[in-house]
């Protein structure tokens, strides 16, 4: 099923109803677009002709399109909507939202799909064909970091509890690491379809979550996905130790003391690499890499 687009302006759907959907993560958009069940959607934010970003993102819990009774028009304040009773709405469930700090800005979305123009402001629809395989990737990327946020405070919790039976400090950061780092991998294998980012290896017992900024140096980000990397074992044991390194186009770096080893081959490049990840294999190649 393809993702939908939604698009939000004060004027089409005032903040008093998006206040509502955000304390509630479900209720509906103003929409008569075709959707299945379980269909995803971005929710864009527009300006004048153009887009200021993501804003939420979720999935429809309904076929269709639909003309609500009174008692949901009134939950939901939809009658400050204009011609909100005789107009068709889709029922949404939401997973995160933020109006005033957009979850993908103008400038990411632009690294996404390229040139939008008016993209985000035709209306509600099905996103364009072509820009289905950006469109899923970018939804996933959404998906997996608000994952990463639960699943940090989750971890927070298990630390707080196994403080209050006096574990020791280092059973505990050993039980979190192990936790976190399951958790991580699962995220990369389901991001990066199974394939070592370099080598395209997929044999599972072969690939390794391989953190960027390590775990101990960078709490904040320890289960972001972008500050690691889906590697095959070879190359993982040589970017831990800073024998390898990953420039900004993604290009492979050797040190000098493996040149032409291991099986290391010069040329290649990560694939699936985005601005953050760029962000931490600068720090990689400045702090760890061994020239």
């Amino acid at each position: 099923m393809k993702i939908v687009r939604l698009n939000w302006t004060d004027k089409a759907c005032p903040i008093s109803c998006i206040e509502i959907l955000e304390r509630e993560k479900r209720g509906y958009w103003k929409s008569s677009v075709s959707v299945r069940k379980k269909q995803k959607f971005l929710l864009y934010k527009c300006k004048s002709k153009s887009n200021a970003g993501i804003i939420g993102f979720g999935y429809f819990t309904r076929d269709g399109a639909h003309t609500l009774d009174k008692h949901e028009i009134e939950k939901y304040r939809l009658n400050l909507i204009e011609n909100a009773e005789s107009s068709k709405f889709v029922e949404i469930q939401l997973i995160e939202l933020n109006i005033n700090r957009p979850l993908v800005n103008e400038k990411e979305l632009n690294d996404f799909f390229g040139e939008l123009k008016n993209f985000a402001t035709q209306g509600s629809t099905v996103i364009n064909y072509n820009y289905q395989p950006q469109a899923v990737e970018l939804y996933n990327r959404l998906l997996i970091k608000h994952r990463y946020k639960a699943c940090e405070s989750n971890l927070s919790k298990i630390d707080n509890a196994l403080a209050s039976e006096n574990v020791k400090t280092e059973i505990r950061k050993e039980v979190t690491h192990r936790i976190g780092q399951a958790w991580l991998r699962e995220q990369l294998l389901e991001l990066h379809h199974g394939m070592c980012q370099v080598s395209d290896e997929t044999r599972q017992d072969l690939l390794i979550c391989s953190h960027i900024i390590p775990w101990s140096e960078d709490r904040d980000n320890r289960l972001n996905p972008n500050n690691a990397l889906l590697l095959a074992f070879n190359y993982d044991f040589l970017f831990d130790k800073g024998y390898i390194t990953f420039d900004d186009d993604g290009t492979i770096i050797t040190s000098k003391e493996v040149r032409n080893c291991f099986g290391i081959e010069d040329g290649r490049k990560l694939r699936e690499l985005n601005d953050e990840t760029r962000v931490f294999l600068k720090y990689h190649r400045e702090r760890i890499f061994k020239r």
